[in-house]
């Protein structure tokens, strides 16, 4: 049997272990971590340096690598500083023997899957707490051909006490979808849309959106938007 290559990948000069992390699902606020191995299979020495942003920091353990030597690179992921729910992606660029670019050679890339922990709340809490109602399927109805904004009112409400605050929302980027900053109150429809038609040819269209709230028993909510241009 082949021996199993610790270290299949490139940065510039250097042997890694992989160019992709994939953090899985992560509390916000929460601590996590990371690593990958890295390694010098040439003959001189390398340098190396992470990288550092609001969301990442990625540290080199061993910053000057002599032939044969290996060392880890611990990527942190701040999740207290990123205020992105559900899927995330960040590529940061290591700087090897110097010299760094924002291109394939010197790219590790990271996925994460931002969820809120809710597992701290009390059951007085729980009985309180909003709850989105949203059916699988909303029909927007007629809309004008050639409008930058066409509005309408989101058929999502609050059926819970507590104010229903909308993380995300995720969708195509011709929508665009607006809540009061306190959240939707209970009982209330305060999420608004618009649709840019611009480019939009007089037919049918149907598209799937992805919302995200702070409901603790369904936060995230998969929805298919139906509608057509006239």
């Amino acid at each position: 049997a082949k021996p199993v290559n610790k270290y299949p990948y490139k940065v510039a000069a250097l042997r890694i272990s992989d160019k992709n992390i994939n953090f899985g699902d992560v509390y916000k606020g929460k601590a996590a971590m990371q690593t990958l191995e890295y390694a010098n299979q040439t003959q001189a020495d390398i340098t190396v340096e992470g990288s550092y942003s609001n969301d990442l920091n990625a540290v080199a353990t061993l910053a000057e690598v002599k032939p044969g030597q290996s060392g880890t690179l611990n990527v942190e992921f701040n999740t207290a500083a990123c205020n992105t729910y559900g899927p995330y992606k960040e590529t940061f660029y290591l700087k090897v023997n110097g010299k760094t670019e924002q291109t394939e050679t010197y790219a590790i890339t990271m996925v994460a899957n931002m969820v809120e922990d809710f597992s701290q709340m009390t059951e007085e809490q729980k009985l309180h707490a909003p709850i989105a109602e949203v059916g699988p399927e909303v029909n927007l109805g007629i809309l004008a051909k050639g409008k930058s904004k066409v509005s309408k009112v989101f058929p999502l409400v609050n059926a819970g006490d507590n104010a229903l605050l909308i993380r995300r929302i995720i969708a195509a980027d011709d929508m665009a979808f607006y809540a009061p900053k306190t959240g939707l109150k209970s009982g209330k429809k305060a999420l608004k849309i618009t649709v840019n038609t611009t480019n939009m040819a007089a037919t049918k269209y149907q598209r799937n959106i992805t919302i995200i709230t702070n409901d603790p028993k369904n936060p995230v909510k998969n929805v298919k938007l139906v509608w057509e241009v006239q």
